[in-house]
């Protein structure tokens, strides 16, 4: 075996063996088991694995590789999404660098560019992927372009619109003038921005009084359509019918009343331009007033406006405007304005007037939200059932066209005779005639039929019967609105049944100071190349250590998957020890034991099992690999090798049963090194089954758990750590002995563990009882120690080590009671955060009253 753990030398090896065996395949096991299924979150096809998409896929294979190993025929689907504004964006650029545009190359030609770029590239984050580590089904690998997908999503469509669900009207919907598509309400992010409110004076047709509206946009008067105020605003309830002038453009406009109208916002009195504006098109639907378009898809300005308007873009017509509207400007006051932009490009998005295609959706999403009322799908952690369940209760219709060339066509055709009267249908039509319409689905619109789409719906296929629905969804809670809630649906409304039973929900990576990661701050962190630096189990380590039940935000640190990386140094190098004694006896069945630390790592190891399923059963994977660590750093590595090195190779069959164990357990959180270090006990002889990753998973032997002889061996073990200290503050050196005096109840049953205390504390002989003469004491376990004083010892400098170290605990005692007595601090800190400040503040009172024990002890014997 290797001397040196190195993770680069065997985990691309190890990947290999697993998928060309077919270990990643529901097939590979027999029928009769139980099922467990999930699908990928799809990345995008021009993806590059990035920290969150660590941390999501980490969680789903430890699901997926914790219930192969408890006996279930595993389906995890893995696929990508073919993201048509991000991937039409990425070509763009590159036909630009090649002198030419999609325009020039025509649809044909450029979306095959698109496919050829996605032969090329595509494949990228899927090797990504298998760096991390995914047990995914890649025979079933899919991409929502996919013929088989294709045709779902056409019989999807049809579907729905034969229903009444999907219609085809004019509406405000979001444009982007980068992308050049509508985009739907929530691919929008609302950020508040530093602007202005402009008051302008409109002064009535009827007389020489004038109205001053307030707006955040001057640049759209010239579609303005009316002015509006509260039907209940007495200060404008005379001019209610009135008519005004639009300044700049000698049009008149009506006063309308409308509820709508916030009588606190400004004047109170708010210009209307319901094809610029979402809030406008509603008030204008009820006034009957026509909406006027002033501006064109690249943001500039056009239509039936003064000519000296025409083509600025909205920027430049705001400044014109403003400097053109003289004494009609009244004033200009500072406000915060709540700009709507992109998420994709960033790009600030235009309120526009067109014709898209919807689905209503207030009718259809009724059944997914009683499905999560009645409990049929759970979130963990429930808090985010409240997101999904606002968003669903408030929805609004979806936009679903874009205006874009790469992605699912729209399944209609029109005849040039009859423009207005779609023909909708799953397959193309064989009239040469028509002509399809040009526009394609958003991608969330594929999407949306992932779980069942995936297995060949519509058809009714073998893997549709086995595995839909499918147990659980692991998500981070950003796309709860975006993803969750449309597939949940689409499940129901298509497949009568949730897609999902479990919606398990992480937070998002940030870095070490709590902020989102961008390359614009310079803070992101490149999963691919801490696995290059530090090997994937120490990453997969790291992210579940922090995926808490409570799903928070993750400050992510390299300094964690560092001490991850030594937690797995230290199984390999415990591993090493093993192989040194041999292992011939090492098997799967747990070997008869006579002594009392034999017994002792057993019950210790039955403890953490229970401790793990529990655990895994409640989803808190962060608490699973907190009890792995410390059972294994603790109980095997640092107590139980050291008590038995005497008798090694006695020993070696327990501890070799104990680390094969072990290694099914931590095999869904560390699969790479679990997997060589079961090759390595195989091939020194011992008596396992064929690889990890279709191990059995232990069962737990409740019988075997002794609770009086873990407390025993919990007392011997913190003696000995107290010792080790004492010896440290009396500066002992490690060949010195010393006697040490215990005294307490059932202190005499601790003779029988002298030779721990000889061998691992340096105690020359162990007395039951006190110690007569000077000494010093200490308390631990119920039992108070004594370490006689000699002439050689250094009272006076003990003294000033104990005070340094006392003032020191009492600082940081007093700073852990200032915070946990703060109630800000308790209200906005995390429970876990909390609760560990509460557990340090236990450890540094004990501390400080040993002290302070000891410093009374010695001043007796100065």
């Amino acid at each position: 075996m290797d001397t040196v753990y190195d993770p680069k030398s065997f985990e691309s090896d190890i990947y290999c063996q697993w998928e060309s065996g077919g270990y990643f395949s529901p097939d590979f096991f027999p029928e009769g088991r139980p099922v467990f299924s999930m699908v990928i979150p799809p990345p995008n096809v021009t993806g590059k694995l990035h920290m969150g998409h660590a941390l999501n896929h980490t969680i789903q294979d430890i699901l997926a590789r914790w219930k192969r190993l408890t006996g279930h025929r595993v389906l995890w689907i893995p696929g990508t999404d073919h993201a048509g504004i991000a991937t039409q964006a990425v070509v763009e650029k590159q036909c630009v660098k090649d002198n030419t545009s999609r325009h020039a190359l025509g649809r044909a030609a450029f979306v095959q560019r698109i496919w050829d770029w996605k032969a090329q590239y595509g494949s990228h984050i899927e090797n990504q992927i298998r760096r991390l580590g995914d047990s995914v089904d890649w025979s079933r690998q899919r991409f929502t372009l996919d013929e088989s997908l294709a045709k779902a999503v056409r019989h999807h469509f049809v579907e729905l619109y034969n229903q009444g669900h999907i219609y085809r009207g004019w509406s405000i919907t979001h444009w982007c003038i980068q992308c050049q598509s509508a985009i739907s309400d929530i691919e929008v992010n609302h950020i508040d921005h530093a602007g202005s409110l402009w008051h302008l004076r409109y002064t009535l047709v009827s007389g020489t009084d004038a109205i001053v509206v307030a707006t955040t946009r001057p640049e759209t008067l010239l579609g303005d359509q009316a002015i509006a105020v509260h039907p209940k605003d007495n200060r404008y309830a005379q001019w209610i019918g009135s008519y005004v002038e639009v300044p700049l453009c000698g049009r008149t406009i009506p006063i309308v009343a409308d509820d709508a109208v916030d009588p606190e916002f400004g004047t109170g009195a708010v210009k209307v331009t319901p094809a610029h504006d979402h809030t406008d098109y509603e008030i204008g639907q009820r006034h009957n007033l026509e909406p006027r378009v002033i501006m064109d898809e690249n943001g500039c300005l056009s239509g039936d406006i003064p000519l000296r308007y025409h083509g600025l873009s909205r920027e430049d017509a705001r400044s014109k405007i403003i400097n053109d509207l003289g004494d009609c400007l009244v004033q200009t006051t500072e406000h915060t304005v709540p700009q709507a932009r992109c998420y994709r490009c960033d790009t600030v998005v235009e309120p526009r007037l067109s014709k898209q295609w919807f689905v209503a959706m207030k009718e259809l999403v009724q059944p997914a939200i009683q499905a999560v009322h009645a409990g049929d799908v759970q979130f963990h952690p429930q808090r985010w059932e409240s997101l999904y369940m606002n968003w669903m209760n408030t929805i609004r219709d979806w936009c679903i066209s874009r205006q874009i060339w790469w992605g699912h066509r729209i399944p209609v055709w029109y005849d040039p005779e009859d423009p207005e009267t779609p023909i909708v249908c799953v397959n193309d039509p064989e009239d040469p005639r028509l002509i399809q319409d040009p526009d394609v689905l958003d991608t969330w619109f594929s999407s949306a039929i992932w779980p069942f789409s995936t297995m060949g719906w519509p058809e009714k296929t073998t893997d549709f019967d086995q595995f839909y629905p499918t147990q659980a969804l692991v998500t981070g809670y950003d796309i709860i609105t975006f993803w969750v809630s449309r597939m949940m649906t689409m499940g129901i409304h298509q497949c009568k049944t949730p897609p999902f039973s479990t919606v398990i929900v992480h937070g998002l990576v940030r870095d070490i100071t709590g902020k989102k990661m961008s390359k614009s701050l310079g803070n992101v962190i490149d999963p691919i190349e801490i696995m290059d630096t530090y090997g994937a189990d120490a990453l997969r380590f790291c992210l579940a250590s922090h995926a808490t039940v409570g799903g928070q935000d993750i400050r992510f640190s390299v300094e964690k998957v560092e001490a991850c990386r030594n937690f797995a140094n230290k199984l390999w190098n415990a591993t090493r020890y093993l192989l040194q004694q041999p292992v011939n006896q090492v098997t799967n069945k747990q070997p008869l034991v006579h002594r009392d630390e034999d017994r002792w790592i057993i019950s210790q190891w039955y403890t953490t099992l229970d401790a793990v399923n529990q655990g895994m059963e409640q989803n808190n994977v962060a608490l699973v690999t907190e009890t792995l660590w410390q059972f294994t750093w603790n109980n095997v590595c640092d107590w139980y090798i050291e008590m038995t090195k005497s008798r090694a190779d006695d020993a070696a069959p327990v501890l070799g049963w104990v680390l094969s164990q072990l290694f099914i357990v931590l095999h869904p959180f560390m699969p790479f090194i679990t997997e060589r270090l079961w090759a390595e006990l195989q091939a020194h002889g011992a008596q396992l089954s064929d690889k990890v990753i279709v191990a059995q998973w232990p069962m737990l032997d409740q019988s075997a758990i002794n609770s009086e002889l873990n407390n025993t061996i919990d007392s011997v073990v913190s003696i000995i750590r107290t010792v080790r200290s004492l010896r440290k503050q009396l500066q002992l050196k490690n060949k010195t002995q010393c006697p040490l005096y215990v005294s307490g109840e059932g202190g005499e049953m601790l003779t029988k563990y002298s030779l721990f205390f000889q061998e691992l504390a340096g105690v020359s002989a162990l007395h039951s009882g006190g110690c007569s003469g000077p000494h010093i004491p200490a308390v631990v376990s119920g039992y108070t120690l004594g370490i006689p004083i000699t002439e050689a010892t250094d009272i006076t400098g003990h003294q000033k080590r104990l005070e340094q170290q006392a003032n020191h605990t009492k600082q940081s005692l007093d700073q852990v009671n200032k915070k946990l007595n703060n109630p800000g601090f308790l209200n906005k800190a995390p429970e876990r955060v909390v609760e560990d400040i509460r557990i340090k503040k236990e450890a540094l009172q004990c501390d400080y009253d040993q002290l302070m024990v000891q410093m009374k002890a010695l001043s007796h014997n100065v």
